[in-house]
């Protein structure tokens, strides 16, 4: 199969002609000629006819796709069909995407197949539920599987804007929102957090979707061999490393560019408490300042109860409350989530050497960090080195892998006996399908191929704290 066609961006073709090209790519290969009725070609690639004929007759219009009549002896001369030289060598130019999903690609490419023909040969058109859900239209299926071709990390999809999936799928705006909001409906699509474009477009990041990998399309539910819900220890509000490492970190980020404004402030306030009808003694105001001081410091702590080991420099600090004053907040934090998702399905045996010790950042990591969060990072520290990462970069870094390193230790506490092998383990982290709730989910899958080790579901109770600000501090106007 020729992936890199998931990557071409000529205008001219539809959907449905890349479609038939890829399908042609896996059998007979692009570079082998086919000699058959065009009923016939259509039935071998798995395309219905009201999609196929347009999008063969587009392809030999613009040059893909050469047809000539082909005599084989006795009969009616037939058709013989070949990929035109010139496209193949444009297509060896484009580089191959980095995709985690080539074997769900071409399975996808085979159960479209198989369905079409299940539908032909039946007669009565009896297809089960699952063929019926799994029967997608040649758009659909494309866009389905150049998503997949461009997730780096298994079941995420991060840095496609709309313009970029209308130049590899040949769809326009409009057509892509709505395939995607077909993925959307039938579940291959989990979840999607939207990018967020400010100052212009110059401070960006892209959209993240997440894949059900449980779909039957992709790695289906026999693959999940883990399911850990994770929930917070006390009452509703209060989050977890796993829920709240973001708020965590612009608390104590926060906090501490402020300490002295808000220390002076606690003293002033406690001296000029306009909501007294009578005056304060001064007993009373070191009272009261006393409590707001323990106010204070109990939030910065329980922010770094959260996140011990971060401790970011003023670039990097004045980075991320510049992003989280842009509103980047909520997709910044699930592209960390994906970070995680990288470390922990591409890197487990590297978290469990590094645990608790200092290292050098995992490459690959690095990468996408750089890449994906190059418009957010601004600030530069005098003391770095010209061609060091930004402290910026490293603190999303640390963010990511704290989260996952954690994760890893209480993952393996689920498993006892030490049966799974989760370095071949694809892992998925989301929030509960239960609004506002507080708990996560996360998964590990793996393919058949790997061996599937089922240890069942299991709840895990994480400490919390509470990071709202203390009604002590209110009046300080903290934000």
């Amino acid at each position: 199969m020729e992936t890199k066609l998931l990557c071409y961006t000529s205008p001219i073709l539809s959907p449905e002609a890349r479609w038939l090209l890829l399908q042609w790519s896996r059998s007979p290969g692009l570079d082998r000629a086919v000699s058959c009725p065009r009923a016939e070609l259509y039935r071998r690639l798995g395309i219905p006819p009201q999609h196929a004929r347009p999008a063969l007759e587009l392809l030999e219009k613009h040059g893909y796709v050469v047809g000539e009549p082909f005599s084989r002896g006795r009969g009616r001369p037939t058709t013989r069909y070949i990929v035109s030289p010139w496209f193949r060598s444009e297509l060896e130019k484009l580089a191959k995407p980095a995709t985690a999903h080539l074997d769900e690609i071409e399975s996808i490419c085979v159960q479209a197949i198989q369905t079409r023909t299940a539908n032909v040969t039946n007669s009565q058109n009896l297809l089960s539920g699952e063929q019926r859900a799994n029967r997608l239209a040649p758009a659909t299926y494309y866009l389905l599987v150049v998503l997949l071709a461009h997730a780096e990390i298994p079941g995420i999809v991060r840095n496609l804007s709309y313009w970029q999936l209308q130049a590899v799928t040949g769809m326009t705006k409009n057509r892509v929102i709505s395939q995607l909001s077909k993925l959307k409906m039938i579940g291959l699509i989990s979840r999607h957090v939207p990018g967020i474009l400010r100052n212009s477009g110059a401070t960006r990041m892209r959209s993240v979707y997440n894949l059900d990998l449980a779909h039957p399309l992709l790695l289906g539910k026999e693959s999940i061999g883990l399911t850990a819900i994770f929930s917070s220890s006390t009452k509703p509000g209060n989050v977890t490393f796993l829920s709240g490492f973001y708020d965590a970190a612009l608390v104590a980020i926060t906090l501490a560019k402020h300490t002295t404004e808000i220390l002076t402030k606690i003293d002033a306030t406690s001296s000029s408490d306009e909501s007294r009808a009578v005056p304060a003694t001064m007993q009373e105001r070191s009272r009261l300042s006393a409590r707001r001081r323990k106010a204070y410091l109990k939030l910065d702590h329980d922010a770094h109860f959260l996140l011990p080991q971060i401790k970011p420099t003023q670039a990097a600090a004045e980075d991320f409350l510049k992003a989280h004053s842009l509103g980047m907040g909520p997709i910044l934090k699930d592209h960390i989530y994906a970070y995680v998702t990288m470390l922990l399905s591409n890197h487990w045996a590297d978290l469990e050497r590094i645990r608790g010790k200092r290292h050098e950042p995992i490459c690959d990591v690095m990468r996408v960090i750089r890449r994906d969060c190059s418009a957010l990072a601004t600030t530069e520290n005098p003391e770095s080195s010209p061609h060091s990462d930004s402290d910026f970069f490293s603190l999303i870094y640390l963010l990511a892998r704290h989260v996952a390193v954690e994760l890893q230790h209480t993952l393996k506490s689920l498993d006892q006996h030490a049966e799974c092998d989760f370095s071949t383990a694809i892992f998925q982290i989301e929030p509960s399908n239960h609004q506002n709730d507080g708990r996560w989910v996360v998964r590990a899958y793996f393919r058949s191929s790997d061996g599937v080790t089922y240890l069942g579901n299991g709840a895990v109770t994480l400490p919390s704290v509470a990071l709202s600000l203390p009604e002590e501090l209110e009046v300080l106007g903290i934000e």
